[in-house]
């Protein structure tokens, strides 16, 4: 699918937002998932992201880029969707070659630079300076479904995750839908697809005694996880520093993964670090002790395991 046709569809997933009132979390997440500049990035609620788009398109750019906190110029994405005959895309390579933040002047820089380039549109003169074509974008596309493929629960960071999000929101629809099929561990696929309502800390020397110390528990409670009603990401688990040594040891070659994850902590006592992780990560505590010693009540969100097996 070429590039233009992707964003004139989301074009018209953008005027179909207009037309409704009193946006959701669903429609800020399509939102978010047209823009391309700056705008892609405001983390307001949605009720002021609706505001500021509405003002924008009424020509109160300033009232808008204050409530977003960016740039004037950064609004123009807003009306670069409205009308990309009228209004250029204000991308940070484009931002960088007119070098200015006075609206009127990046507008006037923009449509001379479009003529010079014999573009006959903004859109046009975006995939130009994109240097976006056919053949290129289909690899693109293979590329970011193949890192995706590439990576392990055990090693799953934020910053890998973050920046495979950002090129996984500009993949067209027929793209997005192969993720599903893809030979990597559920939790990865939700990592990159949904948005995480805040980090999760493991107990996991409990959830291994709970699985009848084996490892595979582990792998089952987040494929649950990645299904769960609220997503929870970045995670972080906290064993016991005696783990290993009460596993069969049939089991410990596949514990060896997660001793040598990045996301993994021994510490004995537990509880002490688990409670602190959560704390200072604002996370929730996934475990079937109830920490009572540390009175966390309303601190620190509990889930048992039993509720992520029943969904």
């Amino acid at each position: 699918m070429q590039m233009r046709k992707v964003l004139l569809e989301a074009r018209n997933d953008f005027f179909f937002l207009l037309r409704r009132r009193n946006w959701k979390e669903k429609d800020l997440k399509v939102l978010k998932g047209i823009f391309l500049g700056r705008l892609s990035e405001v983390d307001v609620p949605v009720d002021i992201f609706e505001l500021a788009v509405r003002k924008a398109l009424k020509g109160d750019l300033s009232f808008a880029s204050k409530i977003l906190g960016v740039d004037e110029v950064d609004v123009l994405e807003i009306l670069f969707w409205y009308s990309p005959k009228k209004f250029p895309l204000p991308s940070e390579k484009l931002k960088r070659m007119l070098k200015t933040k006075n609206v009127d002047e990046f507008i006037q820089k923009a449509n001379s630079l479009r003529m010079k380039l014999g573009k006959r549109d903004f859109l046009d003169l975006y995939l130009h300076l994109e240097d976006v074509d056919e053949e290129e974008e289909e690899s693109k596309e293979t590329d970011i479904l193949k890192h995706i493929e590439e990576l392990s629960l055990e090693e799953l960071s934020e910053e890998k995750v973050k920046e495979l999000r950002s090129f996984y929101r500009i993949l067209p629809a027929s793209e997005k839908s192969r993720i599903e099929s893809l030979k990597v561990h559920p939790y990865v696929v939700a990592a990159v697809v949904r948005k995480p309502v805040c980090p999760i800390v493991l107990d996991g020397s409990n959830l291994l005694w709970r699985g009848n110390l084996s490892v595979s528990y582990i792998y089952r409670i987040f494929e649950k996880l990645s299904i769960f009603e609220d997503f929870f990401f970045p995670y972080r688990i906290v064993f016991d520093r005696n783990a290993e040594f009460v596993l069969p040891v049939s089991e410990r070659e596949r514990f060896r993964r997660w001793k040598e994850s990045p996301n993994v902590f021994f510490e004995s006592p537990a509880d002490r670090l688990i409670v602190s992780l959560a704390i200072s990560m604002g996370a929730v505590v996934l475990s079937g002790d109830r920490f009572r010693e540390y009175e966390l009540s309303g601190r620190i969100r509990l889930i048992t395991p039993e509720e992520i097996e029943r969904g």
